[in-house]
């Protein structure tokens, strides 16, 4: 569903009573600190909609286009409000390394483990493989050869053709980059978060 014409900036900018209750909330669900929550809602990673917490969609310039809005309670609980999905790059446009994930919450888990300076691409689901690629290399500015990629597959479960979701998402992201490295996930878990 695609609603145009509505101020998306808004929405992470918040009053303190609303960004305490973003932080905690964020915190509660996810089991995050609160201290990364409250660098997510204060570097405008994360923030709230109408709708429910939401995500921005950025342009590779860095142009906000739209949300993604999580609303647990609706069907289907991901909506995309303003534009087309785009990947999502957090971090340092020089770094060496940058750590791939389908999924902002388990991005958000290595930022809380590793720190909030490490560098991250949130494909945002197998579909926008195809378009990770170029939206890394337009954001560094560089070859996504010159730097190092780690994949964190989820574990998912097989379909009926013996596969998994996840490995057509890093067969996909190997056939973009090349050279990438594949963090394993111990089977116990279902992903990072």
């Amino acid at each position: 569903k695609f609603i145009n014409k509505e101020d998306f900036g808004s929405c992470f900018v918040l009053e303190s009573e609303g960004h305490i209750k973003l932080v905690k909330g964020l915190a509660e669900w996810r089991g995050y600190d609160e201290s990364t929550c409250r660098w997510l809602v204060d570097h405008r990673h994360v923030g709230l909609h109408k709708l429910g917490m939401c995500f921005p969609i950025l342009s590779a310039l860095e142009k906000l286009k739209g949300v993604h809005i999580y609303s647990p309670k609706k069907r289907p609980k991901f909506q995309i409000l303003g534009g087309k999905q785009l990947p999502w790059f957090i971090g340092d446009k020089s770094t060496p390394v940058i750590h791939i994930f389908e999924s902002q919450f388990d991005a958000f888990s290595l930022l809380q483990l590793a720190g909030t300076d490490t560098s991250v691409l949130i494909t945002r689901g197998a579909s926008n493989i195809t378009k990770a690629k170029g939206y890394l290399e337009s954001i560094i500015g560089k070859a996504s050869s010159r730097v190092a990629i780690y994949i964190w597959p989820q574990n998912d479960v097989t379909d009926d053709g013996g596969q998994t979701a996840a490995q057509k998402w890093c067969d996909g992201l190997v056939n973009e980059f090349q050279t990438v490295h594949i963090v394993h996930t111990p089977n116990e878990y279902e992903d990072l978060d």
